[in-house]
Order: structure tokens, then sequence, then C-alpha cells
């Protein structure tokens, strides 16, 4: 089959890359990695710094709307038109919706004006039960439902996520979670993860706690750093690193100086992907004590550079971290029992190279993104035919 005449697969998804979630990465890992298949992705622009179409190879991308923070609202209607109009082009297509968000209800949009399209919806929400069952009042539930209903076939990336599909009564979702480059997360530049150090004013001595997530209530944050500033009272050397940016930045700014520990805290600010490697290396544990997560991409991609994980066992976290194994378990919002966490993985050297083998292990078997390619290009290849 030439490139011309391979299927068309339509993302209909809420936000893509720039932006950096885990929706967002695995549209682009897993399309880079199927060359037999063309992606068109119709998504919002959120910013005119970005081009409102581009493609390289075989990913072509349309984004709508005006480059403001409200282009999401005009997703479902003008991009549900731009999917349609494709679609109705292709001798083959097919429409992947991301999350039953603006995005996939562009899909819907597309599904009930030509219902023979088919259609494949991954779930991947990171949001509580009950904000997913209750939230705006009832129209999110009422959307899941709706697409679950309407979908050809479902993916979700975790256990925690087809349960849910199974109380929205889909039972038939199969089980795809997001991966990591092992490669590129395993290796190790000394030159890069030193600069960083050095950036941050990091000494041999200091123990680093990492934690890379968008600053928002639903990560943990608060907790992370009241549980820092009780694990500073017996280890001065430590320093915490808050990798990314988000709504709650000036509240935990704000935090971190009630609490007496503004000088032990670093703000990174957001990293692209390409550049987070080093962060990873430069510390010696990984930490986020999240209060919902769908999965958390961001957990595998520290087992996948060898860092120990303390998480809570929340959501999709507990498909793989597993307390004592691959990574350490502790409470939601209990301070204190997330600080005796992070001081058991410092404290033990032993524990730490058990807990990165085995994590390691387990990512190399089942995250490497060329499985996960492989699994959705299968789905997709049997909702084609």
């Amino acid at each position: 089959m030439s490139h011309g005449q391979s299927p068309l697969v339509i993302v209909c998804t809420t936000a893509y890359l720039p932006a950096i979630g885990g929706a967002e990465l695995a549209i682009y890992e897993i399309a880079k990695r199927s060359p037999a298949l063309r992606f068109l992705i119709v998504t919002s622009r959120f910013s005119r710094k970005v081009p409102k179409h581009e493609k390289t190879g075989n990913i072509e991308v349309s984004r709508v709307g005006f480059g403001i923070g409200l282009d999401k609202w005009f997703l479902p209607l003008w991009g549900g038109f731009i999917a349609f109009w494709r679609a109705r082009r292709e001798p083959k297509a097919l429409l992947w919706g991301m999350m039953v968000s603006q995005g996939t209800i562009a899909a819907l949009v597309v599904k009930t004006l030509s219902p023979r399209i088919p259609f494949v919806l991954t779930l991947q929400e990171g949001d509580a039960p009950d904000y997913l069952q209750r939230g705006r009042g009832g129209l999110i539930w009422f959307f899941w439902k709706r697409a679950l209903k309407r979908a050809n076939q479902v993916t979700a990336i975790s256990k925690y996520l087809q349960g849910l599909a199974s109380e929205a009564g889909r039972s038939d979702v199969h089980l795809v979670p997001n991966g990591v480059d092992v490669e590129s997360f395993s290796k190790r530049d000394e030159d890069a993860t030193h600069a960083i150090r050095a950036k941050h004013g990091i000494s041999d001595s200091d123990i680093v706690i990492l934690s890379v997530s968008r600053l928002v209530i639903k990560n943990g944050l608060n907790d992370l750093i009241g549980a820092f500033a009780i694990f500073l009272r017996t280890h001065s050397n430590a320093k915490l690193l808050l990798v990314g940016e988000g709504s709650e930045r000036s509240k935990l700014e704000t935090l971190v100086k009630n609490d007496g520990v503004a000088d032990r805290v670093i703000f990174v600010g957001a990293v692209a992907p390409r550049d987070i490697v080093p962060y990873f290396h430069a510390a010696q544990v990984f930490v986020r004590p999240s209060l919902s997560e769908g999965m958390g991409n961001v957990f595998i991609e520290a087992m996948a550079a060898g860092i120990p994980v303390v998480a809570t066992g929340v959501g999709g976290i507990a498909d793989f971290v597993k307390d004592g194994q691959t990574g350490i378990i502790v409470s939601v919002g209990d301070v204190q029992n997330i600080a005796e966490g992070i001081a058991r993985v410092v404290s033990d050297p032993d524990l730490q190279k058990n807990l990165t083998h085995n994590a390691f292990a387990m990512v190399e078997r089942r995250y490497e993104w060329d499985l996960i390619a492989k699994q959705m290009n299968q789905i997709f290849t049997e909702t084609l035919l």
C-alpha cells in the first residue's frame, strides 16, 4: 500500500503538542511509530505562536480557533466539520477520540452525521470518579456514556478507567496503557545532568527530590511541600525540584514561604520533553502524591530513568506501583506518611536498588512505546475491516 492510499486516522483531541501531557504524547508516539497509517490531528489552537496547520511525515495537524484560551469550545462543531469533510473524501478513514472532552465531542458529531465511519475511543482521564460522574452538572458523565455507546472500539490506559467504563455500560474495553521510550530515559548524559545540578545550585551532597507535573490541585503538590518540610527536619541537605507549570503555582509559592522552605524548593517551570531526562538523573527519588490519576506517564518515565518512585495508590497508579516492589505507596493527603515514604527510600540503598531494578524490568516488559503502538495498530486495523 502506497503512502497516498494508506488509511487516514482522524484524531479528535482537545489538546496536542506543544501542550505536554499523557494524551498528547501518546498520540505523537503512536502516530510516529505507525508508518502504514496517516494521521490528521484536529485540535484546539490555544496560542497564536503555533501554526493553524502543519505536516511532518505521516502526521498532519489542523488547529481550530483564534489562538486563545476559549478555542476548545469551538472544537466540537468547527473541528467536527473539518473531521467530517476529510473523512468523506477518504476511501478509508477512522475516527480516534482522545479522552471524553471537546475533542471527542467533535468525533461524536461526525459519527452522528455519518454513522458508518468507524470510531475508536481512548480513555485517558485523570479526574476523580465523583468529578467524572457529577462534574459540570452531570454533562461529563452524559458524554462519557454517549461516547462509549457510539464507539466501535474502546481502549483505556488503566484498569481504573476500564472499571469506570464498565460502570457507564461498556465492558469490552481493551487495556492499552501509555508508554515510554525506555532507551531515551535510561541513557545517562553526565554532562547534561551536571549542568542541571549546577543551574539550580545543587551540590553533590544534596538529596534531590523531584516532581514533574502540572501545578494543579489533583497532583497533590501542596501535600508534597508539607511532607518536604517535615523531611527537612532530619535531612537539612534536601532540595525539592518542581518541574512544570499550572494554575496553582502562585499558591504553592506562597505555601513554601509560609512553611519556611522557600530556599530549598526550586520551581523549575515548564521543560520540553526532549530536555526532561537529565532532571530525572539529577534526582535521588521521584514523588507525586496524586489525589487522582488516570495512569500517570511520568511515573513510568521515572522508572525507565532508574529513579525510585513514591506515589499514592490512586487510580491507574495501582497498575504499576506495588509497595516495596516497584515503588513506595503512601497515603493520600497524609503529609507525615509521605515524608516517611521519602525517608524510607533515601535511607536504604538496598531498597533503592531493588525498587529500581524491578520497576525497570516491568517497564521494559509492558510499557515500551513500540509495544503500545503495535497494540493500537492492531485495534485500528480490526476497526477498519
